[in-house]
């Protein structure tokens, strides 16, 4: 961001704040600054609505700020009734070009900006949600609810990821693996690195100017807009 950028966030930020409590816009500092890029999740053809939602939901009370949904086979669909907003907080990159070499495009994407891919399996040795090192950002793949995640994404992955198991099932549900994966790797990065967590404070104030323009009634921004252009 150049000064010019910066300048005309923190305008909007400084103008916006009017229209909110204290207590709101505290609210959203606390988020933005709680935010983290150094976890990101992939959605690999989930098809069952009610799962894409309940794993988004889990993402954003986890502050993982993106999430990727690639959509090969399946088209992601939310429920409204059940993310409670969550989606419209959250960075939810959809990969979906017709030919279905979206696989490919996003983990080559992940992979240029320096992430460790991670695909999960039940059935390989691996990493567990307590082992997965965490020296760098890491994207961790779930795959369909039936299928998991396609060969395709295991060839490209770097490493594989498994949830010990105890009794006679094979796997969980992929809302209840995506929960018990993310939330052990948040808390690990909270106790391991805690410096690494939180974007950098102009991404966060980039966040809060989005947010609060999100908080604002539709009118005042529009009456806001209208003055800004002059007329």
């Amino acid at each position: 961001m150049n000064s010019t950028e910066s300048n005309e966030t923190e305008r909007r930020i400084e103008l916006l704040s009017r229209f909110v409590t204290e207590r709101r816009l505290e609210r959203l500092r606390e988020v933005a600054a709680a935010r983290t890029g150094r976890i990101t999740l992939v959605l690999e053809d989930v098809c069952n609505a009610f799962n894409a939602t309940a794993v988004t939901r889990t993402c954003e009370g986890l502050g993982i700020h993106e999430m990727h949904i690639v959509e090969n086979d399946h088209r992601f669909q939310l429920s409204p009734g059940v993310t409670q907003g969550a989606a419209k907080w959250l960075d939810m990159r959809r990969w979906r070009e017709p030919d279905r070499k979206n696989t490919e495009r996003c983990i080559a994407a992940l992979h240029e900006r320096g992430y460790r891919v991670v695909a999960t399996s039940p059935h390989r040795s691996g990493h567990t949600p307590d082992s997965l090192p965490l020296d760098r950002p890491v994207a961790i793949v779930f795959g369909h609810e039936k299928s998991g995640v396609s060969e395709r994404a295991r060839e490209l992955s770097d490493d594989t990821l498994r949830i010990p198991m105890y009794g006679f099932v094979e796997s969980f549900n992929i809302t209840v693996s995506a929960g018990m994966c993310m939330s052990r790797l948040r808390s690990r990065l909270q106790e391991e690195c805690p410096a690494d967590v939180p974007y950098p404070e102009a991404f966060q104030r980039e966040l809060l100017a989005t947010w609060l323009e999100w908080s604002v009634p539709r009118k005042v921004l529009a009456s806001l807009d209208a003055a800004g252009s002059g007329e």
